[in-house]
């Protein structure tokens, strides 16, 4: 069908002619635009999909709506890509649909999965929320841009689903959390506002930021001969000064570090934005680049009724979460999905934005951690044209074999999944080392070093020796034994197995870890006892951060080399109290000297060791019954300043030029 485009703008109106379709426009305006009903006015009536490209039906015939895409000439293999089905489907949803309906018989489930997660081709298209969109209805706005736009976001979040996107892991355990905006800042925000609200001159100008599909950007409207798209974007947007911004993004830096665990580099504070009446914005997740951590702040709102943000958590739940001014949102903007999508009843709300980012390190590991095959031929094919920081990166994270050996020289089969070495095991495996290279070689000066070795085995003392044995004997003969499974991290511990019944392979959790709590009093003598000790062996005041355990290791357990938490594992002891084995269980440590050192220990044995800078682990699998210990951690005096200052340190410090100093790359 022909389709022409409108280039003259109506008074007074800034007007864009963007997929109006003139060949229908009189019979469309007088059929199908409006319909007189029984009361008076007159009312929209709904808009129907047509097909906006003039080569539909080359696309159909390589069936594109189903995001068959061939690879450069012909000849070459097709592969399925989602984002190709969702632009398809934007543009030709009338062929696409008659396709989909007159073959869905024969197609594959990837096939059928690709079509209807990105979007299917009816008129009214369900989100994952389970909201409806009129995705022809042009008085929204939603032209084949538009709807690209918004199949896109949603294609990228069942790519995620399905652990295609898994650059982007879950840092937190729901990925959200509604606070309170801290005073440090929230007093600085509402001066600020409330001085340009006093101001004559209009402090609101109109948001360029409209992005077409997720918020409300334009409409369609009709003249006597023509169809048009104009501008009716409902944000606008008020500055902040560059002072105010700075304090932003500092006030909130800490916070964002301390909910969700990692150490991020702050990107943008982005603000005031006002949502008008008859705001909404589409279900969609963000962009990697500048949002993996973000805060949205209430500032003001003028509203008839609450204005959720609809948000899923890690697990798929839908929450509706309603703000107040002085109330902010944490959550995970790259990896889950939210969006404000009924439309605001109201006068105003408005919000400023933070988004924070993680390094290129954390981006480097999780490739290679979940997409090793394309890593590997990517690398193998291109490596001698790649720069140098690529090539660091690549050969600081073990490249991308199917086994990786680690700073002790043990090898890993790390895609081996009958050992847990799935996508966050190997995450949490390479993070751990590349930390270690990160530590000894950039930041050596930032954490010192207190011993001359960084470790020395000891025995408890005699009297409290007695009472921790007296301790244990009478919790673990009991006929209840007080044994809890404990969590483990993978990668780290052995926690999690593959399992083949013919038909799927699955993950299922293994219990190689127990637990039993120790009771406070006994905690508090650990701590009180072993303090001056620690002091004397590391030659500072320290204060105790906590004491943990017992820990039961069963059978087949292991623990990968690693450094502890910088914030508060500094000084560190480990107490042998039990275990029943068929040959010794040594602890691997790395010392400051850079000697592997294989350390045996007894039931009463205690071993000191400055666990954030020394490599340790138990990298050998147990070969016995079991294996307890109890752990305790000091830190020095006043240490939480100095991890503010290891921070700035670590963000000003480039892997790359870190990495040069003794790691170079085998092309």
């Amino acid at each position: 069908m022909k389709q022409l485009f409108s280039q003259e703008a109506s008074p007074n109106q800034q007007q864009t002619s963007r997929q109006c379709p003139r060949g229908h426009v009189i019979m469309d305006c007088l059929l199908l635009f409006f319909t007189i009903t029984f009361s008076f006015g007159l009312v929209w009536s709904s808009w129907e999909c047509f097909d906006e490209e003039p080569f539909c039906d080359h696309l159909v015939r390589n069936m594109s709506c189903f995001g068959a895409y061939k690879l450069g000439k012909p000849g070459r293999d097709v592969i399925l890509h989602r984002g190709h089905a969702s632009r398809t489907q934007s543009r030709c949803r009338v062929s696409c649909r008659r396709q989909f309906e007159a073959n869905r018989d024969k197609l594959t489930p990837e096939e059928v999965m690709h079509f209807l997660e990105s979007g299917g081709a009816n008129d009214t298209v369900q989100d994952p929320f389970g909201y409806e969109y009129d995705v022809c209805d042009l008085r929204k706005g939603f032209t084949n841009v538009a709807r690209e736009n918004l199949f896109s976001y949603w294609e990228h979040f069942y790519g995620t689903e399905h652990e295609i996107y898994t650059r982007v892991p879950n840092f937190t355990e729901v990925g959200f959390e509604k606070v309170q905006v801290p005073n440090v800042i929230w007093g600085d925000i509402l001066d600020f506002y409330k001085h340009k609200k006093k101001r004559s001159e209009p402090s609101w100008l109109r948001e360029e930021g409209c992005a077409l599909g997720i918020h409300f950007c334009e409409e369609a409207y009709e003249t006597e001969s023509e169809c048009h798209i104009r501008n009716v974007t409902k944000m606008e947007y008020m500055k902040l000064n560059p002072d105010l911004l700075r304090r932003i993004l500092k006030s909130l830096h800490g916070p964002a570090e301390k909910w969700s665990g990692l150490e991020l580099d702050p990107q943008v504070a982005y603000g005031i934005r006002r949502y008008k009446r008859g705001s909404w914005m589409a279900a969609h997740i963000d962009t990697i680049r500048t949002h993996v951590i973000s805060a949205i702040i209430n500032v003001n709102q003028k509203v008839d009724e609450p204005w959720p943000l609809d948000i899923f958590d890690h697990n798929r739940k839908h929450h509706k979460i309603t703000m107040k001014p002085g109330e902010m949102i944490w959550y995970e903007s790259a990896r889950l999905l939210h969006g404000r999508v009924q439309p605001l009843k109201g006068k105003y709300f408005d919000n400023i934005f933070d988004g924070n980012k993680y390094s290129s390190q954390i981006l480097a590991q999780n490739i290679l951690a979940k997409c090793r095959v394309s890593c590997r031929q990517y690398f193998e094919k291109n490596g001698p044209f790649l720069n140098n920081r690529i090539k660091e990166y690549y050969v600081m994270f073990g490249g991308a074999n199917d086994t990786v050996r680690d700073p002790f020289g043990y090898e890993y089969q790390i895609c081996d999944l009958t050992n847990g070495f799935y996508g966050q095991g190997r995450i949490n495996l390479l993070s751990n080392w590349a930390d270690y290279i990160i530590l000894k070689l950039g930041l050596s000066n930032t954490i010192p070093k207190y011993s001359k070795l960084g470790y020395k085995k000891s025995k408890v003392p005699k009297a409290l020796w007695g009472d921790l044995n007296d301790f244990y004997n009478l919790k673990t003969k009991k006929a209840a034994v007080p044994w809890k499974r404990e969590d483990c991290t993978k990668g780290i511990h052995k926690c999690t197995v593959a399992v083949d019944d013919d038909e799927e392979c699955s993950e299922k959790d293994l219990n190689f870890m127990m637990k039993m709590n120790i009771d406070m009093d006994v905690g508090l003598m650990i701590l009180k006892q072993l303090q001056k000790l620690a002091e004397k062996w590391s030659g500072i005041k320290l204060e105790p951060v906590t004491v943990y355990g017992i820990r039961r290791y069963l059978r087949g357990s292991w623990m990968s080399s690693h450094v502890d938490k910088k914030e508060t594992h500094i000084i560190s002891a480990i107490i042998n109290v039990g275990q029943e084995v068929d040959q010794p269980w040594p602890l691997d440590i790395l010392d400051h000297e850079g000697t592997h050192r294989k350390i045996l220990m007894k039931p009463g044995d205690l071993v000191w060791y400055e666990s954030a800078t020394v490599l340790h682990g138990r990298v050998e699998p147990l070969q016995g019954d079991y294996y307890d210990n109890i752990f305790v951690h000091f830190v020095p005096l006043d240490w939480e300043d100095q991890v503010q200052k290891i921070r700035d340190i670590r963000r000003q410090t480039d892997i790359y030029h870190i990495s040069q100093q003794v790691i170079q790359p085998s092309i």
